[in-house]
Formats: structure tokens, sequence, C-alpha cells
């Protein structure tokens, strides 16, 4: 998994995700072949990321797209 820091804000990195800032723009890349999206881990963690995203007034933008 490669990780890219922002210099806006620091990363965070959640089960099969890789997350970065970019201002008010939060991009989650997903680290899984697609066969194994929907264990109850990742469920549980997109969950999560879903909800503080929500919960940042800062945030205006969600974007999620899986690794090549």
């Amino acid at each position: 998994m490669n990780t890219t820091k922002s210099s806006k804000g620091p990363d965070l990195e959640v089960f099969k995700l890789t997350v970065r800032r970019e201002g008010a723009v939060l991009f989650a890349e997903i680290a899984a072949p697609t066969m194994n999206l929907l264990g109850q881990e990742f469920v549980r963690d997109l969950v999560s990321l879903i909800q503080r995203t929500e919960a940042d007034q800062t945030l205006q933008v969600l974007v999620v797209v899986q690794e090549r």
C-alpha cells in the first residue's frame, strides 16, 4: 500500500483504506481486491470513516476510489 502524505493534514490509515486530506476534500483509497471488500472489519471502518467525515464541518467532499 502506498501512502502519500498531504501537506494540508495528517493521513489516517484504517483497515484496507488509505485516507488523505487535501483542504476540504478527503480521499479514501480502497486497498483490497473487489471480492474481499465486504468483510466485517472493512464495513466497520468504512462506516466509521463516513461518520467522522459527516461530523467534520471543515470537510465538504469524500472521494472513495479502489486501488488499481
